[in-house]
């Protein structure tokens, strides 16, 4: 089975209301070809890491915020942010006997140890503001 489907922007997005239509606004600096979204707060798996209000506000300057960028396969956040992420995703797989391991190859603190025969993998949900976006675990 083949689908296909259309990602709007702007004007092109005037649709009568539906349930089944979810969305978020979209932002642009001028110093930047990049488009941002509200991100509100952070989850792995069921916990809500309850971050700050503003915590990843786009500053006037144009850094920080949060990019929408479909075609980088990482995601990038503030250390802090980073080491609070990482801490709950360790709490998840240490929880199933999985241990972080470190990766020189790619200078990387977010590898674990492959087990094939596991498969509990926590969910991380970026909460926007007014929806939230799931990503699969790593």
């Amino acid at each position: 089975m083949t689908a296909t489907s259309v990602l709007r922007f702007g004007e092109d997005t005037r649709l009568p209301p539906r349930k089944d239509i979810k969305s978020t606004p979209l932002s642009q600096q001028n110093i930047s070809w990049n488009y941002y979204v509200d991100l509100m707060d952070i989850s792995v798996g069921d916990w809500r890491l309850g971050f700050p209000p503003g915590k990843f506000d786009l500053k006037s300057n144009g850094s920080s915020g949060c990019v929408i960028d479909n075609v980088t396969m990482v995601t990038l956040l503030q250390e802090d942010a980073y080491n609070l992420v990482l801490h709950e995703f360790d709490q998840h797989f240490s929880a199933f006997g999985v241990k972080r391991i470190y990766n020189k190859s790619r200078d990387s603190r977010f590898c674990y140890k492959y087990n094939p025969k596991f498969c509990a993998y926590a969910l991380m949900t970026f909460h926007l503001r007014g929806r939230l976006c799931r990503r699969a675990s790593i």
